[in-house]
């Protein structure tokens, strides 16, 4: 009979248990990069939207005299109005996001300036824009 030499017998439990938990390990962490990289897409999602949003409402009370700009908005107005007077909310649910404004006289006469706020929620957690407009009266 020939003496067998344990090493080399093939694997052992130890080495696949060994090849198990280093297998493990990688497969964590390749996990929690695609939830970081998840994470950090959804937050770059509500900044764009709020951009959009606060873009579009800019836009609509730049082409609005002075004077039909109201002096405020109540904090947390939806961006869709009962009377869809914000028309890209159509596209989409941005229920997550509300705005408030607020106009105030710069130099009498000649410029307001026009302050929104966005508010809007990523994972459960509040996050504000503020965009500032110089308006020209016309």
């Amino acid at each position: 009979m020939a003496a067998h030499n344990h090493s080399e017998q093939g694997f052992a439990l130890i080495d696949a248990m060994v090849a198990v938990f280093i297998m493990s390990v990688g497969l964590v962490a390749v996990m929690d990069a695609y939830i970081t990289a998840a994470k950090s897409l959804e937050n770059m999602r509500g900044v764009l939207t709020a951009n959009l949003l606060a873009q579009s409402k800019m836009e609509q009370y730049n082409a609005l005299p002075s004077s039909a700009v109201p002096t405020s908005v109540a904090c947390c107005t939806s961006f869709k109005s009962a009377t869809n007077e914000f028309d890209p909310a159509s596209e989409g649910d941005y229920s997550k996001f509300s705005y408030e404004m607020t106009k105030t006289t710069v130099v009498a006469g000649y410029i307001d300036q026009i302050t929104l706020i966005v508010h809007y929620k990523v994972f459960a957690q509040e996050k504000t824009m503020t965009y500032v407009m110089l308006k020209g009266l016309r």
